[in-house]
C-alpha cells in the first residue's frame, strides 16, 4: 500500500500548482479586460479636464471684467458664452450631475445678458443679471 503522508503531500502541491496556473490565467484574463477601460478614462479625463478648464478660464475672465468695470464687458460676456458653447457637449457628456447643472444654469444665466449690435457694440440686460 502507498504512504499515506507521501501520497497527501503529492496530491496536496498537485492541487496547489493547479491552483496557481489557474489563479494566473484569471488575474491575466482580468487585467486584458482590465486595460481598454483605463484607456478610455485617461482619453475621458484628457477631454474632460480640458473642456472644464475651457469652463474655468471663461469664468475668470468673465470676473475679471466684471471687477475692473472694463468698458467692453458686453463683448466679454459674448466671448464668454461663445467658448461656453463649444465646450457644452462635452460638459454634458462627461462632467458630473452637479457640474452639468450649474453649467446649464450659467449658459442660461448669460445667454440672455446682452445684445450684441453688428458692429461690436452693446448693451447688458441688468434683470438678468444678478
Amino acid at each position: 500500500m502507498a504512504d499515506p503522508v507521501a501520497l497527501v503531500s503529492v496530491v496536496s502541491s498537485g492541487a496547489v500548482a493547479l491552483g496557481g496556473l489557474l489563479l494566473s490565467y484569471r488575474s491575466g484574463r482580468e487585467q486584458r479586460q482590465h486595460e481598454p477601460g483605463l484607456a478610455y478614462e485617461a482619453r475621458v479625463w484628457e477631454r474632460k479636464s480640458e473642456a472644464l478648464f475651457g469652463v474655468i478660464a471663461a469664468g475668470q475672465l468673465l470676473i475679471d471684467s466684471i471687477q475692473s468695470d472694463d468698458p467692453a464687458l458686453v463683448r466679454v460676456v459674448h466671448r464668454v458664452v461663445l467658448e461656453l458653447e463649444d465646450v457644452g457637449p462635452v460638459v454634458e457628456a462627461y462632467a458630473s450631475g452637479e457640474c452639468r447643472t450649474a453649467f446649464g444654469e450659467l449658459q442660461h444665466l448669460l445667454s440672455g445678458s446682452y445684445e450684441l449690435a453688428p458692429g461690436g457694440q452693446g448693451s447688458l440686460s441688468p434683470q438678468r443679471l444678478p
